[in-house]
């Protein structure tokens, strides 16, 4: 008898945190991102990018961030961030003037109501 309640003892701790997780996991429903600013002046910029990169890439895959580069005005970074975006998959840039629209089209879910 004591052996059953020993096992049913062990089974609950190995079963109770992989439902926690798969519980947490469904509640996730939103993307994160992490913004960078593209500056002209910034001379640690593309180490900062590849920083973060890997920083997301070894992290957990339910919590990583896409990382997002916004540009402004046209500098020798602007162009080391469109690079970086195709060398990395999480990578992307974006200028400030479409970042709304862009943020709507790639990580808000609309719900589309129908007037009736």
């Amino acid at each position: 008898m004591s052996t059953a309640i020993t096992a049913a003892i062990l089974a609950l701790i190995v079963i109770l945190p992989l439902v926690i997780r798969f519980k947490n996991r469904k509640r996730r429903c939103c993307k994160a991102l992490l913004l960078i600013p593209v500056a002209a002046n910034d001379e640690l910029f593309e180490r900062r990018v590849k920083a973060c990169y890997w920083e997301e890439a070894f992290s957990d895959p339910l919590y990583a961030k896409d990382i997002l580069l916004v540009t402004g005005d046209v500098s020798p970074n602007t162009y080391a961030a469109q690079r970086l975006a195709q060398e990395y998959a999480t990578v992307h840039t974006v200028h400030i003037s479409s970042l709304g629209d862009y943020l709507q089209r790639n990580y808000f879910k609309e719900s589309k109501k129908t007037d009736s």
